[in-house]
């Protein structure tokens, strides 16, 4: 946007409360076409610091909190970005979840292991990440941060598709994205940030019960 002459409402400030808050797992819902992705990707730009945080050269935080980025560029956050997939059918869906994990996150590495389930593999990329750029000096590596966009898409996709009658599919992916989103509580302690993005509370289906 910045290359192409664009016009930025900056919410650095917000984003700057936002990442100093205590905790590390973060959920936001807010309707359609109110900047959720736009703000989730310069998130992103935040912690990777390319070129000295040069993008953001006349924002808030840039004028404002020099020793806040300096300290993102040292700790050198490996970031995640995960888009759900789109539902259509149980089997694709399953193959698009486990391909949506790297989509992002390229490392020579890592590759996905077709002989075990997305979760076993969504929790051996968020190891790989931590491990990947280990602490100087330390056998510890360094905590990840994890970006969820539209975190409910495959749910709405179910729930649009529901007859009113067959639930097997409704129910596949609710169970799917919670075992899925699960597994940030189990890799805890190697998570400095999981921001989740949508639409959506779904405070009644559960999905985000093992977070809490």
């Amino acid at each position: 946007m910045i290359k192409s002459n664009g016009i930025y409402v900056d919410k650095t400030p917000e984003l700057y409360n936002l990442l100093e808050s205590e905790g590390p797992f973060i959920f936001c819902t807010r309707v359609k076409r109110m900047g959720k992705t736009l703000n989730l990707d310069t998130i992103k730009c935040l912690y990777e610091g390319e070129n000295d945080h040069e993008l953001f050269k006349g924002t808030w935080i840039y004028e404002n909190c020099k020793p806040f980025l300096e300290k993102l560029r040292e700790e050198k956050h490996p970031v995640l970005l995960i888009e759900p997939p789109p539902f259509t059918n149980q089997k694709k869906f399953l193959a698009n979840l486990e391909t949506s994990i790297t989509r992002y996150y390229k490392s020579p590495g890592f590759n996905i292991n077709p002989n075990v389930s997305e979760n076993i593999n969504f929790e051996r990329l968020i190891k790989h990440a931590y491990y990947a750029n280990p602490i100087k000096g330390s056998k510890e590596g360094r905590d990840v941060v994890i970006l969820i966009d539209e975190y409910d898409k495959p749910i709405i996709d179910a729930l649009k598709a529901f007859d009113g009658k067959d639930k097997s599919d409704l129910e596949f992916v609710i169970k799917a994205m919670h075992d899925f989103y699960l597994i940030t509580k189990t890799q805890y302690s190697k998570i400095h940030k999981s921001i989740m993005l949508g639409t959506s509370k779904f405070s009644g289906l559960s999905i985000l019960s093992g977070k809490t």
